[in-house]
Parts: C-alpha cells; sequence; structure tokens
C-alpha cells in the first residue's frame, strides 16, 4: 500500500470517527432520524413509519439534527445567539 492511500485510509477513519463523536451530541430521536434517512437510506415515509411521525415531523427532525451538527462542526463562536 502507498503512503498516499494511508493517508486517505487514516484520513477517512478520522473523519468517520470525528461524524461518530458529532452525532453522539445529538439527541437520540434526532440521531436515529440521521441514522435511518442516511445511514439505511430510508425514505420519508419508511422513516415516519419507523419513528411513529407524519413525513414532515421527520423532515422537520432531521432539519434540526443537520443544523445541530452544522453549528458544531461551525464552534462555539458561530453558534446562534439569542435575539
Amino acid at each position: 500500500m502507498s503512503t498516499e492511500a494511508v493517508a486517505v485510509s487514516t484520513d477517512r477513519h478520522t473523519w468517520a470517527a470525528d461524524v461518530c463523536l458529532l452525532l453522539a451530541t445529538l439527541p437520540p430521536e434526532q440521531r436515529l432520524v440521521l441514522q435511518l434517512l442516511y445511514g439505511r437510506r430510508c425514505t420519508l415515509p419508511e422513516t415516519a413509519a419507523e419513528l411513529g411521525l407524519t413525513v414532515p415531523g421527520v423532515t422537520a427532525l432531521a432539519w434540526r439534527a443537520l443544523v445541530a451538527l452544522g453549528e458544531a462542526l461551525a464552534g462555539p463562536s458561530t453558534a446562534r445567539t439569542a435575539a
């Protein structure tokens, strides 16, 4: 295996570990909706049925989870402040 291949493998491993750490910071329902939609590649109706929610409810929950991940990635300096 070349040095470049090892570096890419290590980078992917680090990235995967970082994603797992970020997902662990989410509330359980937000983490689950992302796991269903992106990990298991369930459709919105399948995810809604699994979680006992409506499709709009799944969409809103996924949006909140993605916003929370984005804020965690951006760090505390860009977190939303109360208006």
